[in-house]
């Protein structure tokens, strides 16, 4: 119950900025920016915000694909399913989730193979937009302002802060090849089931990680917004190491 109430929630916060912008800031900013130049900077902001909504929704809707019933795979206890390297089984969605990457109550959805892009790029335009957000209205905040004008500047700085880190630490592990879950399972001591057996799925380089997850090495189409399908299906990844 609570997921749908974040989803919910963060897309009315989102919403309020885009219409605390144009109903409190637009006209005093035309007197520090000019015209012509708070319309460009006006369109550069609305893409930002094109680009969360469309990625937040992509990742909210999009499912993270699950592991197949049935596969050259061991069999998960719990939901029945088959394991393939990189699935885990989430207790929440009660299913083994391919390549995932951890369970987010933000997007009420499991973060996996066919929507970490999503999350990914996400994170960056919440990032980014917040930050800029906080930027272009500031010389409306020197002057005397509407609360609603001090409520969403001081929140858009916040989040800024926080989701720059955050956002910075999840594509640090995806340039690394890795999820959030096999992180963390590099420093566990291995169990008896898979002692002497490690998998490595990083590549060579960290655009070719990245490829994994948006299906391309070409950053200006990584950013931009897309629903084209990934070159790999979840259940085999190419240069895939097993140590012994």
């Amino acid at each position: 119950m609570l997921g749908p109430l974040l989803v919910v929630g963060k897309v009315a916060l989102l919403s309020l900025v885009l219409y605390t912008y144009f109903t409190e800031a637009f006209d005093v900013l035309i007197y520090f920016y000019g015209p012509v130049l708070l319309c460009m900077l006006t369109a550069l902001g609305l893409f930002i915000a094109f680009s969360v909504f469309f990625n937040y929704i992509m990742c909210v809707i999009r499912g993270p694909g699950y592991a197949p019933l049935a596969g050259d795979f061991p069999i998960c206890s719990k939901c029945s399913r088959t394991k393939p390297p990189r699935a885990h089984h989430c207790s929440v969605c009660n299913a083994c989730v391919l390549k995932m990457d951890h369970h987010c109550p933000w997007v009420n959805n499991c973060v996996g193979h066919k929507n970490h892009r999503y999350f990914l790029l996400f994170l960056f335009y919440i990032a980014l937009g917040t930050a800029y957000y906080s930027l272009l209205v500031l010389p409306a905040i020197s002057k005397p302002s509407t609360g609603m004008l001090m409520f969403t500047f001081v929140l858009c700085l916040s989040l800024a802060v926080v989701l720059t880190a955050f956002a910075g630490w999840h594509w640090y592990l995806a340039a690394k090849g890795l999820t959030t879950i096999e992180f963390f399972m590099q420093y566990e001591v291995p169990t008896r089931r898979d002692r002497g057996r490690r998998y490595d799925f990083s590549r060579r380089n960290w655009r070719l990680n990245l490829e994994l997850i948006f299906g391309s090495t070409d950053l200006p189409s990584i950013l931009l917004p897309s629903t084209q399908a990934l070159p790999y299906d979840g259940l085999h990844w190419p240069e895939c190491r097993i140590s012994v």
